[in-house]
């Protein structure tokens, strides 16, 4: 798996992405300019972190949004997924000045971004097989109030 150099975290820490990854598919809106911006300003504690920056701009649209009882929702898979997301159809993302991103240790022992979007970072997906009992409440009364925004 070929990876590139992104960035430098704030506290010095070397962060890569995934040539090709089938996960950022479905994240493929997001410019790696504003990645590597968010990750600068970022101080990451290894081997895991999610973190929400603000870049103080407008920067892109974000597609997870509160949803009406007149919203047209589905359950599908989205690109590079095997798990249902609930989607809205018919709706436009919000503007947004926040880029979330993740960043793992890979097991090849590199700092590696797994996932960057705009907008606010949400609870997992119902439907993820990595969903702890403990984040399950949470995770239920967000997604009971908010879909995914997508295209068709």
């Amino acid at each position: 798996m070929k990876k590139n150099f992104l960035a430098k975290t704030k506290n010095g820490f070397n962060v890569y992405v995934i040539v090709e990854s089938e996960h950022m598919l479905a994240h493929k809106n997001v410019k790696e300019t504003e990645i590597a911006e968010a990750i600068s300003l970022i101080t990451y504690s290894e081997p895991f972190q999610m973190e929400m920056v603000d870049l103080g701009r407008i920067i892109g649209r974000d597609n997870c949004i509160t949803i009406t009882e007149q919203d047209d929702i589905r359950f599908e898979c989205r690109p590079g997924r095997t798990t249902l997301s609930k989607l809205v159809y018919g709706r436009e993302p919000e503007p947004t000045s926040l880029l979330t991103v993740g960043i793992c240790k890979d097991d090849d022992g590199l700092n590696t971004v797994f996932t960057a979007f705009y907008g606010a970072k949400a609870p997992k997906e119902l439907d993820d097989p990595r969903l702890k009992p403990e984040e399950r409440e949470e995770a239920e009364k967000f997604w009971a109030t908010h879909a995914l925004v997508t295209e068709g």
